[in-house]
């Protein structure tokens, strides 16, 4: 009777199968991460124009104004202020810096604290008047570090949201 050989891997085998497993890994991390951080960002945009459109209905249904401050260096803005909304980890007001025009500006570059409502004394705050006015109109820079989004708020009260292909362009989302 003849003894078969044992049959099994050799340690080079298991060797080579743990470095890809480890090369598969770091792969699928930083594609996780990518995917994520976009997640956020879209999250972080959709968050801010839900609150816009809210707070100018607001305005419309009780008569009064109503009033969004942004405070780009904390990250955070305020709804008449109460209701400090922070934005989610790793998101902040901006733009990054392949970003060198605005939606409707393509010559101009957004600004470095990413918000442009600029009014009477005041700014960085969008006020709602009863009549679904929105004064001063503006823009709202989101990004993750990688990729930007926009708001652009208009007189009457339309928001139009969108994301950067780099440079100058944009598309409307």
């Amino acid at each position: 009777m003849e003894k078969k050989g044992m049959q099994g891997f050799t340690l080079m085998e298991l060797m080579v199968v743990v470095a890809l497993l480890g090369i598969l890994a770091t792969f699928a991390h930083a594609s996780f991460r990518e995917v994520a951080g976009r997640a956020k960002l879209n999250g972080a945009i959709e968050m801010i124009g839900a609150d816009i459109r809210k707070t100018r209905y607001e305005s419309m249904m009780s008569g009064e104004h109503h009033q969004i401050d942004f405070n780009p260096a904390e990250g955070s803005y305020m709804i008449d202020e109460h209701d400090n909304i922070l934005l989610p980890q790793g998101v902040r007001f901006g733009a990054d810096q392949d970003v060198t025009g605005k939606p409707n500006q393509p010559g101009d570059l957004p600004p470095a604290d990413g918000v442009t409502f600029k009014g009477e004394g005041v700014e960085n705050r969008a006020e709602f008047y009863p009549k679904g006015l929105v004064i001063p109109t503006g823009a709202v820079y989101v990004t993750n570090g990688d990729e930007t989004m926009a708001i652009t708020l208009y007189l009457n009260g339309h928001v139009r949201m969108w994301r950067s292909e780099g440079g100058n362009k944009w598309t409307l989302l």
